[in-house]
């Protein structure tokens, strides 16, 4: 199993996609460490970094840039 996080970032007026995603998580346990929906991105920060500020910088940062 790799260890890694997921953070799907679904929005909040897409329940379609929403639902997708909800499919892939059921599917991927097991063959990742971790993957998780949100609608908020900083919900999904916090999830991703913990209580560290310049992981949560760092992480935002290169996603805007991505």
């Amino acid at each position: 199993m790799v260890e890694s996080k997921l953070a799907i970032l679904i929005p909040e007026d897409n329940d379609a996609i929403y639902g997708l995603a909800r499919a892939y998580q059921t599917f991927a346990e097991g063959k990742r460490d971790s993957a998780h929906i949100f609608r908020d991105f900083d919900e999904a920060l916090v999830w991703l970094a913990g209580d560290n500020l310049e992981e949560k910088e760092s992480l935002a940062s290169f996603i805007k840039n991505a």
